[in-house]
């Protein structure tokens, strides 16, 4: 469990402790999406020693495959801004293709950018570099396929 204050007035539950959960089955498995909620102070504990070392597995893994979906992502952008260049597809939907995957792209890096700010995660230099050449190469072709629809149009 994280502590996470941000999402409700204190002024109206004095005395609770905001908890995420990542976990309800004692960190066996990683649930699909973190759960958010609050105790009385009186109703927490310390956590033992095995608690401890569960929560830090459980975080390296959550880092893991977050880091995995990021590079999957960026890899996948790669290759459809590479296939686009020989697609038979309309400008149109090339544009469009391009557009949503970028944006897929974007929120992915976000979060792992928001969990790097809390010290947890960050992208390799790999990732990196082929995210930021793969952008280049992107808005290029953005801009090319844009006058091919300006001049189809006309």
């Amino acid at each position: 469990m994280v502590g996470a204050c941000t999402g409700r007035a204190f002024e109206r539950l004095l005395g609770y402790v905001d908890f995420e959960a990542f976990s309800t089955d004692d960190c066996e498995s990683l649930a699909q999406e973190s759960t958010k909620f609050s105790l009385p102070i009186c109703m927490c504990h310390s956590p033992s020693e095995l608690e401890i070392q569960m929560f830090e597995i459980l975080s390296e893994s959550i880092q893991t495959n977050n880091r995995n979906d990021v590079s999957q992502a960026i890899k996948a952008f790669a290759d459809l801004v590479s296939s686009c260049k020989n697609s038979d597809e309309p400008p149109k939907e090339q544009m469009r293709q391009l557009e949503k995957a970028e944006e897929s792209v974007d929120a992915l890096v976000y979060r792992i950018y928001n969990m790097e700010d809390k010290g947890v995660g960050q992208l390799s230099e790999n990732d990196e570099e082929l995210l930021e050449t793969s952008k280049d190469k992107a808005n290029k072709l953005k801009r090319t396929l844009a006058m091919q629809i300006r001049f189809a149009t006309k």
